[in-house]
């Protein structure tokens, strides 16, 4: 009985933990799906998108940036064949006035040669200043080009993160229409493990009732066996008692059996005795007094001992009686025992049968779990 109790109280603590275990995954699990929730990955595509959009117009800013400095290197290259044919015109005219001003040298006029000196001086300034201005724009072109050149890398880059992140924005809606597909498939198998739950909380209930019941009535039976024993050995001793007893009145049966011959033969011998003197009629008389006396004596005590041996044979069938009493109870016990048995084991094989079916619950949502933090 013991023995049977700590199976049922293993078992129940088993079912317990299994429970427990249960609980803790199916947290893990709706947490899990409130991680990946549509709500968190429209979110993440929102913000995709925005960042999209935003190097979109960082692009246009530098496209039209590019424009304008292609439209001032233009502007500066235009601007640099006007000075270069103005400084070729310049230099033609200065070959010009040298020309003159020797010729006005020779002729000897002196006034004509110092205004064309001015002239030229003046001139040469002029040419070193558009000198200047043509070595300025020329830096300024080349830095126009560096940033041209810069900006187009930039561009470039921009253009490159940019399909980047449309493959990674169609990436995203691939996996977010896998994911919600699959937050579907795992919603509804969340749902199937909670009714699940739900069947094996209701069951383990039942099962809990029930092994309570199984308790009762093992230890009712349990109780009713310790009494039969208790009856049983009551029984076997007043059964040990009345064996004794009437041993004890088997003897003083043979006794009075054996005194009753001894009485019998006295009797015969007092007859013989009385017939021998039936000529002394008052000793006669007297003794049959006597004898009459002696025999009534002896036939109540004969009579008496019928009545023990009638006794003893009315307590022995009681007795009997009594022990076959004991005996049927006892069977009877050890029957609703055998019976409990049954029902624990039956209780046992339907638990270890749930137990299997959570197992197999419990992969289904394992796998499901994996198919899910795959992603």
């Amino acid at each position: 009985m013991d023995g049977i109790k700590k199976k049922m109280i293993a078992m129940k603590l088993e079912k317990e933990n299994a429970m427990e275990r249960y609980n803790l995954f199916y947290i893990d699990l709706f947490i899990l799906l409130n991680i990946f929730s549509p709500y968190y990955l429209s979110f993440r595509a929102v913000q995709y998108e925005e960042l999209l959009k935003k190097k979109e117009e960082e692009r246009e800013k530098r496209e039209s940036e590019i424009a304008e400095l292609n439209t001032k290197m233009k502007q500066a290259q235009i601007d640099c064949d006007e000075v270069q044919e103005t400084l070729q015109e310049q230099m033609n005219k200065l070959e010009e006035t040298d020309k003159r001003a020797t010729n006005v040298t020779m002729m000897g006029e002196s006034n004509v040669a110092n205004v064309v000196k001015k002239k030229i001086k003046e001139m040469q300034t002029e040419l070193e200043k558009l000198q200047f201005d043509v070595i300025t724009e020329d830096e300024i072109l080349r830095e126009e080009t560096a940033l041209r050149e810069k900006a187009e890398a930039e561009v470039a880059a921009m253009t490159r993160r940019i399909r980047l992140l449309e493959e990674d924005l169609e990436v995203s809606s691939s996996r977010l229409t896998e994911t919600l597909t699959k937050l579907e498939e795992a919603s509804k198998t969340a749902e199937e493990s909670e009714r699940g739950r739900k069947d094996l909380e209701i069951r383990s209930i039942a099962d809990d009732e029930r092994l309570n019941q199984l308790e009762d009535q093992q230890k009712e039976a349990k109780y009713i066996a310790e009494d039969a024993d208790r009856k049983y050995d009551e029984a076997a001793r007043k059964l040990a008692i009345a064996e004794v007893d009437f041993e004890r009145a088997e003897a003083r049966l043979e006794a009075a059996e054996s005194k009753i011959v001894e009485l019998e033969e006295e009797l015969r011998v007092v007859g013989n005795n009385m017939k021998a003197l039936e000529i002394s009629e008052q000793e006669s008389a007297q003794r049959e007094e006597s004898y009459e006396e002696t025999i009534r004596d002896l036939t109540e005590r004969l009579k008496a001992s019928a009545e023990i041996e009638k006794d003893l044979e009315e307590r022995l069938s009681v007795l009997t009686h009594h022990v076959k009493e004991a005996e049927f109870r006892a069977d009877t016990a050890e029957a609703e025992v055998n019976r409990r048995l049954m029902e624990i084991k039956k209780a046992k094989d339907d638990l270890l049968a749930e137990k299997e079916r959570y197992k197999a619950l419990s992969g289904e949502l394992d796998q499901t779990f994996a198919e899910l933090t795959g992603y």
